[in-house]
């Protein structure tokens, strides 16, 4: 049987309870429904996306469903499910996922993938690189860098202590505590690159990109649950470009590089910035619906 009764209350087994949300999701708009409920289960049994068909027809306690059907409600309010369930994947690595940070996303791992790739062809041996992260997040740039680096130093910046406090759970969760130094600072700030001292072999950023009339067009999910602060940047959404491509030759060194996440229709202007704050060897890179999502360029001036 598959709900079973104890006076008023019953028990359900995973196949209804899974029916039973995917049917509330879908009314609701939910993307893929299916997987929204699959994970949520899973989330509240503490068992494999496998297992719930191999045990589908298992009944759970009535507190159990309860509590799934709460998940589920969060879920149909817009709530994002990786901020529901706490974690998501990136770079094959696991991230704790809350509101103090943006939500690791697929497309950022390009940008992670391509610094790795030059990093790896320009270090020789055990040679420490010295990487610089601008806006921090949740960590998942630094954390990845450093994971798949093991020669990497990484300073991750963010102007945010909530979500410094994130990355730092990261970076302890992923096992580079040791590699990634964290740093609350405005990098907007005129006065913040010559307080740091140091020259840097690579200056990563997946800045606030998107501009504030398209902010308001956002899905809700996006807009009601995340971080405004880390999405747009007040104006057209080129502001941290601009200034990024403008200060990071003072702390770069010679021929090191600077690679940026860019918005949709964003990287024929960016290669721009680029160029003409003398860096060379601009490169684009796209995504699989050819959507370029990454520029970069390796510093031609010296300070």
């Amino acid at each position: 049987m598959s709900a079973t009764t104890f006076g008023s209350r019953k028990t359900h087994s995973i196949r209804v309870l899974l029916d039973e949300a995917v049917e509330r999701l879908l009314a609701h708009g939910v993307e893929n429904p299916t997987l929204n409920a699959e994970r949520l289960l899973c989330q509240i049994f503490g068992i494999r996306r496998v297992d719930l068909y191999v045990e589908a027809e298992r009944v759970y306690a009535f507190e159990f469903a309860q509590e799934f059907r709460s998940l589920v409600a969060r879920r149909c309010a817009g709530e994002p499910l990786q901020y529901i369930v706490g974690e998501t994947e990136f770079m094959s690595l696991p991230f704790k996922t809350d509101r103090r940070a943006l939500i690791p996303r697929p497309e950022t791992e390009i940008l992670v993938e391509h610094v790795l790739c030059w990093c790896k062809t320009r270090s020789a041996g055990s040679k420490t690189v010295k990487m610089l992260e601008i806006g921090a997040g949740s960590g998942c740039i630094a954390v990845s860098l450093a994971k798949y680096l093991p020669a990497a130093q990484v300073l991750a910046v963010d102007v945010t202590e909530e979500a410094l406090s994130l990355a730092r759970e990261n970076a302890r969760l992923n096992g580079v505590a040791n590699q990634v130094e964290f740093m609350q600072a405005d990098y907007l700030d005129d006065h913040f690159a010559p307080t740091l001292g140091q020259k840097f072999d690579a200056v990563v950023s997946n800045p606030p990109y998107v501009s504030l009339e398209d902010y308001s067009q956002l899905p809700a999910e996006i807009r009601e649950f995340e971080p405004e602060i880390a999405l747009h940047d007040g104006g057209d959404g080129t502001s941290f470009y601009r200034r990024l491509t403008e200060a990071a030759p003072a702390v770069l060194r010679k021929g090191g590089l600077l690679a940026v996440e860019v918005g949709l229709g964003q990287a024929r202007a960016v290669e721009s910035l680029f160029d003409r704050n003398g860096f060379r060897r601009i490169t684009s890179l796209a995504d699989l619906n050819d959507i370029k999502r990454v520029v970069s360029g390796e510093c031609g001036r010296y300070f």
